[in-house]
């Protein structure tokens, strides 16, 4: 299931080590808009409308935890 949020590395991104556990990368917010197929005023939208969980916050950069996308595909 939670293969499909495997994303190609970005410029200047360091790809996942081998054996991470699942669940436990940061996904930010172009990343779960690619992965809900979605734009990224629309995740804006739905964190409002309380759909999507909070991220949590890097300074100013948000990040969700890949399981909690993931639990949120599988209440769809």
């Amino acid at each position: 299931m939670a293969d499909f949020l495997w994303m190609a590395p970005r410029k200047n991104e360091l790809p996942i080590p081998e054996g991470f556990p699942k669940g436990k990368r940061l996904l930010d917010t172009k990343g779960v808009a690619a992965v809900l197929g979605v734009s990224i005023r629309e995740i804006d939208r739905m964190i409002e409308r309380g759909q999507l969980p909070v991220p949590k916050k890097l300074g100013t950069q948000r990040r969700w935890l890949e399981k909690d996308i993931i639990a949120f595909i599988d209440k769809l």
